[in-house]
């Protein structure tokens, strides 16, 4: 196109036409007069080329529709998403931001472009807020940094966070406000639960502390009065089962008998009740000391056959040991074994109307230096609940704490039993 052309774009048609015709001219000077043939081919190429232009056109007018209307939905997005969208430059200044940015920093769009964002972050985090746009600007990698935003004054500050993906625009943050604050407020207020409630557990723990204490020491006082009163307890014991056994024997009527023989019978199980109360009393108190003594095993299985076989065969009941090869040279306390011993299978007696009594004696496991026992009794007797277990090992307990009225028994047996096996290791 010449100098002379209009510095205006065309507005109609018909001057775009004028405008071109007189380009041509200018270009090719005086039209070349043409043939027939070559003016009918002249125009049919102009009307393909007509054709095609308006093609193009079509094509470019619904490309720009689907521009616009991507446009359209993204800016709705973009104004009306909830977050806040805000762009700045190197220097924080704001260069664009959606409603939702403008809400939170509470002015108009169009009066917050051109403003620092710093100048809305609280005073106190105005100082994170610039190490967090140097990070951003020296890594590529997205950053999130929480701070105030003072969005009017007089009002309190509200926490953000503010994730800012760089882009050639500059610098693209979003910010999210709707549940941050009420979050913090909520953890402030469970950092202050956690610390009361911590304070609570020490002092409750400190109470319970006290209050054990308290009630071991009660109850290593009441064990130590009965270990150091066992002499008197049982002295008079004694002495009222023997002065019985001597008045039987210088010749008694037998109506006299009868009524020493209830003596001897109620005086020996209350020996037992007052030796299982003392035993129980020494072991609490620690003052229950194990004898280190060689060790016969065969012969405790057999003295405790011999303590118990009348008492079984008075039910019915046929006693027998069965003991695996044994281990020489042990060392224990034969006294307290056979004690054990006596408990477990004194029990399976008592409970028992029918089969064998069974006490089985076997090597559970051995090394150079030592060797743990494994001794069993198994009785054909009333069992036990599953449910029972728990408690048979407790002070005063039996499987059915009525079987105490029906057979008799402190309920101390079993209890002892287990403090003596863990005495020896057991």
């Amino acid at each position: 196109m010449n100098d002379d052309s209009p510095a205006t774009p065309p507005t109609t048609d018909t001057e775009l036409r004028r405008r071109a015709d007189a380009c041509l001219q200018a270009r090719a000077g005086p039209a070349p007069v043409l043939s027939p043939h070559e003016t009918q081919r002249l125009l049919h190429e102009l009307q393909v080329h007509q054709i095609e232009l308006e093609m193009q056109n079509e094509e470019m007018r619904m490309a720009q529709a689907a521009v616009d209307a991507g446009l359209k939905r993204y800016t709705a997005l973009y104004d009306f998403a909830p977050v806040g969208y805000f762009t700045l430059d190197r220097q924080g200044v704001i260069r664009q931001l959606n409603l939702v940015a403008a809400t939170l920093l509470g002015a108009e769009r169009a009066a917050l472009c051109g403003q620092r964002f710093g100048s809305y972050i609280d005073e106190r985090d105005r100082r994170k807020f610039a190490d967090f746009l140097g990070r951003v600007w020296a890594e590529p990698a997205s950053q999130i940094c929480e701070m105030r935003i003072n969005a009017v004054a007089g009002q309190p500050s509200s926490v953000v966070e503010i994730h800012a993906t760089r882009s050639e625009d500059g610098l693209v943050c979003r910010a999210v406000e709707t549940d941050i604050t009420e979050r913090k407020r909520a953890e402030e207020e469970l950092v202050l639960h956690r610390h009361h409630l911590q304070e609570l557990v020490q002092a409750q723990t400190a109470e319970l502390i006290i209050a054990k204490n308290a009630a071991e020491g009660a109850n290593i006082a009441k064990s130590e009065f009965l270990a150091n009163m066992s002499h008197e307890i049982r002295t008079p014991m004694n002495a009222i089962l023997g002065m019985s056994y001597l008045l039987r024997r210088d010749g008694v009527t037998p109506v006299q008998a009868d009524k020493l023989d209830k003596i001897a019978i109620a005086g020996e199980h209350l020996l037992a009740v007052i030796n299982d109360i003392l035993d129980i009393s020494k072991i609490e108190s620690g003052k229950l000391v194990l004898e280190d003594l060689p060790l016969d095993i065969a012969a405790i299985a057999s003295n405790v056959s011999d303590l118990l076989v009348e008492r079984a065969q008075a039910k019915g009941l046929a006693f027998a040991v069965e003991a695996e090869p044994l281990p020489a040279y042990l060392r224990g306390d034969p006294t307290r074994i056979e004690q054990a011993l006596l408990n477990f299978a004194s029990n399976a007696i008592k409970f028992s109307d029918t089969g064998t009594i069974t006490l089985r004696i076997r090597v559970a496991e051995e090394d150079a230096v030592s060797a743990l026992l494994h001794f069993e009794v198994q009785d054909k007797g009333i069992g036990i609940e599953p449910g029972a277990l728990a408690r048979l090992f407790a002070n005063f307990e039996q499987a059915d704490n009525s079987t105490t009225r029906k057979y008799g028994g402190t309920g101390l047996g079993l209890v002892i039993t287990r403090r003596l096996a863990e005495l020896m290791g057991g």
